[in-house]
């Protein structure tokens, strides 16, 4: 058997598949790069499996983060898969979907709930739906990632984690794996909430997007945002929404 030294939970993944469900599942990764060649893969991948719909899924929030923000956590990444989607004109659905709020420490969620105001005027925000432990859907997610922790111990997702702690019940510092042990956690309800945004919508406010588009490394993509920041006015930070 093969051992992988870096953190690899998709081989793992479709190790869970096949010995679960006797699923042969490709899980396809691309390399970080900058914007132009992710674009191109996408495209790649898109003509490749005939796909007409993309839903990408974020685990945290900063996805939803517009640049402008004191602490905006860590987006970069986030806003080159929104911006790679959303010059896919071809497909017929691009959406986002976001689970884990209050999981990330680095991000102002005073300017994470402003965004989401936003968005609900541009008509872009869809919906919520919570994950319960009596959905077999959850019950197959908890499953999958608690054999992939099995396999990669030292590398167990903090998201996921976090996820399956809160729909569990727990509250609080809680802490399900031991890489979280020396951090404070606040596991709570809204974290199993997925919040759903018409991709579009998100790309519209996403600051970083016009100048990331003709990026080519993911080190020319770190500078473009730094000086992307450094030339706006941040927000004053509101009144936080919740005690």
């Amino acid at each position: 058997m093969e051992i992988f030294t870096d953190y690899f939970s998709e081989y793992y993944l479709s190790q869970w598949f096949l010995a679960e469900r006797n699923e042969y599942i490709t899980i396809w990764c691309f390399e970080k790069t900058g914007a132009r060649p992710l674009i191109k893969n996408y495209r790649v991948l898109v003509e490749h499996l005939g796909i007409d719909a993309i839903l990408l899924v974020d685990g945290g929030i900063d996805s939803l983060m517009f640049g402008d923000e004191p602490e905006p956590g860590t987006m970069l990444e986030d806003s080159l898969s929104i911006l790679a989607v959303d010059e896919l004109r071809i497909l017929k659905f691009r959406g986002l979907a976001c689970l884990g709020l209050g999981i990330e420490h680095e991000v102002g969620y005073a300017h994470l709930f402003e965004n989401i105001a936003q968005l609900t005027k541009d008509n872009g925000f869809k919906g919520v739906s919570a994950l319960s432990k009596t959905m077999p859907c959850y019950e197959s997610y908890e499953r999958a990632v608690m054999y992939t922790f099995d396999q990669q111990p030292d590398h167990p997702s903090v998201i996921c984690s976090s996820v399956i702690s809160a729909v569990r019940g727990e509250y609080g510092n809680y802490h399900l794996v031991k890489r979280t042990e020396e951090s404070v956690l606040n596991i709570s309800p809204l974290m199993p909430i997925y919040w759903f945004f018409d991709l579009k919508a998100v790309a519209r406010r996403n600051l970083l997007l016009p100048q990331l588009r003709l990026t080519f490394t993911i080190d020319e993509t770190w500078r473009v945002m730094q000086k992307v920041r450094g030339d706006l006015a941040l927000r004053k930070t509101p009144p936080f929404p919740l005690p």
